[in-house]
């Protein structure tokens, strides 16, 4: 199975609104079903069908970047021969697509996304 037929499957199974506990990772299922699941996630589920995408097949994981009205997002997926599993939904992705480009440590600043960093780890003491 590759990223193609991952994807594919899930905006599938996001049309449907069907998607598993299996379908997660086991220490993301909690936040990601809440987040895809159920008829309050409907129009969150519809944004991210309806958005064009592009795939970075990384040999651990595979992502999916999606453009959204909102943001842009990023899907890890693992996949494990016939079987995937989301792992992780984020909105800060450094735009890092080609590890020759030096140096690593200037990358463009993000100031809207580093208030949702702060927010996040307050939130978590």
């Amino acid at each position: 199975m590759n990223i193609y037929n991952v994807w594919d499957d899930f905006k599938n199974k996001l049309v449907l609104n069907n998607l598993k506990a299996n379908d997660f990772s086991d220490e993301m299922r909690p936040y990601l079903m809440y987040l895809l699941c159920g008829k309050k996630a409907q129009n969150r589920r519809n944004k991210f069908i309806n958005s064009s995408f592009e795939i970075i097949d990384g040999e651990i994981r595979k992502s999916i970047l999606l453009t959204c009205p909102d943001d842009n997002y990023r899907f890890d997926f693992e996949i494990n021969k016939d079987k995937w599993k989301l792992c992780f939904i984020e909105c800060v992705t450094l735009p890092l697509n080609n590890i020759n480009e030096f140096p690593y440590n200037k990358f463009d600043s993000l100031p809207d996304k580093e208030n949702w960093i702060r927010a996040e780890k307050t939130f978590r003491k």
